[in-house]
């Protein structure tokens, strides 16, 4: 073939090989592609899972706020105060008209008992406990009592005081004092002394000390510092009581 021959057959196969050159680049890079699959939503925190080995997994729970608790700071203990039944009672307002209740804000309880500070006794200054109460019919009373006493010591009297005023919901701290002038009656303790005077239990000992309130629909004829027995004879009604201890 000459060489003229051979340009014109070059012309005719050039455009021919270069459509199969491009063809078999096409297909080749065709080959090399490889579909993806969809991309996997991220997992949430409720749906997390986290590998602990080659097949054991562990699927973290969605954190969620801790339930309200209790608050673990507990209120100040609060005297329990037995009424004439042998119920307690929380300690009472000392309200008139509100449920019977007879105390001291001054003890508090331990282990459910009611302790006495030793400022009240013999320990300490010996004065006489604030006391507060609230009885059933306070307009039905004319005057009241009190007696305190130990039952471990044979009913040994620590105090008796009488004169009242049935419109009286409590005492004030040192109304034990017969020197005090509040117009209140002192009787006798069992020191052969008048007014308060406070537990003082042998040493290595805890005695109880039993707080009574009597009630009197009339003023009651007592006299001249009476004993715990003249009050409890002098036709007044046993309120409320309460217990409370002391000892070392």
């Amino acid at each position: 073939m000459g060489t003229r021959g051979r340009r014109a057959l070059l012309r005719c196969v050039a455009p021919l090989a270069s459509g199969l050159l491009v063809a078999a680049l096409l297909a080749g890079c065709d080959a090399n592609i490889v579909p993806t699959a969809s991309p996997s939503p991220i997992p949430t925190p409720a749906q997390a899972t986290v590998p602990l080995g080659p097949t054991a997994l562990v699927t973290l729970a969605e954190p969620t706020s801790p339930a309200p608790t209790e608050s673990a700071t507990l209120p100040p203990e609060t005297a329990v105060r037995p009424s004439a039944d042998g119920d307690t009672t929380p300690p009472s307002s000392g309200e008139v008209g509100g449920p019977p209740g007879f105390g001291s804000s001054a003890f508090r309880a331990t282990g459910g008992s009611q302790r006495i500070p030793p400022k009240y006794t013999c320990d300490g200054i010996d004065v006489s406990p604030p006391l507060e109460w609230s009885v059933g019919n306070p307009d039905q009373v004319a005057e009241f009592a009190i007696v305190v006493t130990d039952p471990d010591a044979h009913d040994f009297t620590h105090w008796v005081v009488a004169r009242i005023p049935g419109t009286d919901t409590g005492l004030d701290e040192g109304a034990g004092d017969p020197n005090a002038g509040n117009g209140l009656l002192q009787g006798q303790n069992g020191f052969g002394s008048i007014g308060w005077r406070g537990p003082c239990p042998p040493a290595g000992s805890t005695h109880h000390y039993h707080f009574a309130l009597y009630a009197f629909a009339s003023a009651p004829d007592l006299t001249d510092a009476p004993t715990a027995d003249k009050v409890r004879q002098a036709g007044g009604t046993p309120e409320v009581a309460f217990e409370a201890l002391y000892g070392h």
